[in-house]
């Protein structure tokens, strides 16, 4: 578990404080090697409702751009093919039930915010991959992963 994601959860809810990465026992993730941050980017977004209308827009965001941030390093070091998914960088709606404005980390580590849905629309014509629709292979069908 990164620091960052520990920090999320302290500030959330008490009930998460006592989480370790040991308490998500599911080996859902995505990528080769994928190891305890993917894992806990998705049980993140399905516990804390981080994909649904409503949610913490700055929580979101921050979870995301942690998790991006690992993807895109993955990307960047020697790796299996899988993570050529992230070339370019990856992008989501920063509300998940609005088409803008959407936020984009390139691969370069540069972060935008773009609200032309012209550009918008191109975004997976150009190679760049949306962050919202990434979701392991196994994913279980159980409301919760503890």
């Amino acid at each position: 578990m990164t620091r960052k994601f520990s920090n999320i959860l302290e500030r959330k809810t008490a009930d998460l404080n006592t989480l370790e990465p040991a308490a998500i026992d599911r080996q859902s993730g995505v990528g080769p090697g994928y190891e305890n941050i993917s894992k806990y980017f998705f049980w993140l977004k399905q516990e804390l409702g981080l994909a649904h209308d409503g949610c913490d827009i700055d929580l979101r965001y921050k979870v995301y751009i942690e998790f991006d941030t690992w993807l895109i390093n993955e990307y960047n070091r020697p790796h299996d093919p899988y993570y050529d998914l992230f070339e370019g960088g990856l992008y989501w709606a920063q509300n998940p039930k609005e088409d803008k404005p959407v936020i984009l980390l390139s691969d370069e580590f540069i972060l935008y915010t773009l609200n032309d849905p012209n550009i918008i629309t191109q975004l997976p014509q150009i190679g760049l991959t949306n962050l919202n629709v990434i979701e392991p292979l196994d994913w279980p069908d159980e409301p919760t992963l503890r």
